[in-house]
């Protein structure tokens, strides 16, 4: 325990002394290739944030028998009535290289192509502390520290409390999550933003009351890019947005209305719901209405999607299927000095849309082979990104794919894809090391 304490502090020592150094200027850029671009083409998902709420998160709820139910909260009050706490590091070294074009090949005839090369470098520290104060009161904060920039950022900082297990109160800087879907994220109502595009980080208060085999979420949030002088301190009553969601954990479907309003955004309602079918099939449907000028309820208009999650070949293969329409306006991407940019309230394309996903374990040495694709019928426009993820040691992963747009040359995914330069055709390859290490104290 006392040479676990050492390491830690000397850890700690360096990472805030490389912090408080100025960076030396170099004509190297080295982070044109980062870990979040990695984990958007890859389709990776941060699987360290500890701060899995034990509340009614729509991206985490099971669905249970009532007797199931209660031996959960159970154990639930056993373990909150603890108090301690715990630190979690984890560090990620990525480099990759990313040759591309400026148009795909089979336009090379029409069009001039502009050959380039992408080289990046990027390391990342993160530390994620997490304390039950008291067996009601629990604090969480995490932040990291990022290479060649050495930026340093407060990613979530939060207290929770617990009133008798009867409500659950959570305040501070977070963002929540109402959605279901991976591929388009159009029930998520607290990730959407003003026509403006203005947003910031999230500032959350939440209150849960549980409810039978459901319960009620009541929420009021704000982002900093709503607030005049994007100071969070300077809020006013109308910088807020407010949110009610009502969920019902019944055995053959978890269902979850809401209702999301700001000043400045259309009026928004969904419902969704997560089944599971043949004791494999995850089957999730979803609907969206939305009042574009609040008081005009008669030019209200719908969205709705289906998606199939399900594994086959002795759970080696898993498909992701998912039909969408979005009725709701979607401007084309504008190009300005910075690139390409969007200045519309809804980020996906109006009409008929796709998603196949596929993930193959082909159960030699850790290899993967995994393809991403999402597609519009109406401006047949579309990004692909197949490739595969070799992981030969635990902490070594190595990434090789080929973002690819498909479709029409003026269509948005041609320029909006699932490249870091957003070029319509590259390779990508890309190495991890990464490793974590939690030190806790009950």
């Amino acid at each position: 325990m006392k040479l676990k304490n050492t390491l830690l502090i000397v850890c700690l020592c360096l990472t805030m002394f490389l912090y408080s150094q100025e960076m030396e200027s170099s004509e190297t850029t080295l982070n044109d290739i980062s870990l979040d671009s990695i984990d958007d083409l890859f389709g990776e998902t941060d699987d360290t944030d500890e701060s899995d709420n034990n509340d009614n998160s729509d991206d985490t709820e099971v669905v249970v028998e009532e007797e199931t139910q209660t031996d959960q909260t159970d154990l639930l009050g056993e373990l909150t009535s603890q108090t301690g706490g715990s630190l979690t590091v984890r560090y990620a070294f990525a480099a990759g290289f990313a040759p591309g074009w400026s148009e795909a090949p089979w336009f090379w005839d029409e069009q001039d192509e502009d050959f380039t090369k992408v080289i990046g470098a990027d390391l990342t520290s993160d530390f994620i502390f997490d304390f039950q104060l008291t067996p009601q009161l629990r604090a969480y904060q995490t932040f990291s520290i990022d290479f060649p920039d050495y930026t340093f950022s407060l990613d979530s900082f939060w207290a929770e409390y617990n009133l008798e297990n009867k409500a659950f109160f959570k305040l501070g800087h977070y963002s929540e999550s109402w959605g279901l879907s991976g591929n388009y994220a159009y029930t998520n109502l607290l990730s959407r933003l003003p026509e403006d595009g203005s947003g910031g980080d999230a500032y959350t208060f939440r209150m849960n009351l549980p409810l039978g085999v459901g319960g009620v979420q009541l929420l009021t949030m704000a982002r900093s890019g709503w607030v005049e002088g994007g100071d969070i301190e300077q809020m006013e009553a109308g910088d807020l947005g407010y949110g009610v969601k009502y969920n019902y954990a019944h055995p053959l479907a978890d269902i979850n209305l809401g209702v999301f309003y700001h000043e400045l955004m259309p009026l928004r309602a969904i419902i969704t719901s997560k089944s599971t079918l043949f004791d494999s099939a995850e089957l999730f449907l979803q609907a969206l209405a939305a009042v574009p000028k609040q008081d005009d309820f008669q030019n209200t208009v719908f969205s709705g999607s289906i998606a199939v999650v399900d594994d086959f070949f002795k759970d080696k293969l898993t498909v992701n299927a998912e039909y969408f329409y979005n009725g709701e306006v979607y401007t084309k991407l504008v190009e300005s000095d910075s690139g390409w940019t969007q200045d519309e309230t809804s980020p996906f394309i109006k009409g008929h849309n796709g998603a196949l996903n596929l993930y193959y374990n082909t159960g030699v040495k850790n290899l993967n082979i995994f393809s991403r694709l999402l597609y519009n019928f109406h401006e047949n426009t579309g990004k692909w990104a197949p490739g595969f993820r070799f992981k030969p040691y635990k902490d070594l992963s190595v990434y090789l794919s080929t973002p690819i747009a498909i479709g029409e040359r003026d269509g948005v995914y041609y320029h909006s894809n699932y490249d870091e330069k957003n070029r319509p055709f590259s390779i990508t390859l890309a190495v991890i090391l990464s490793g974590s290490q939690k030190f806790a104290q009950y």
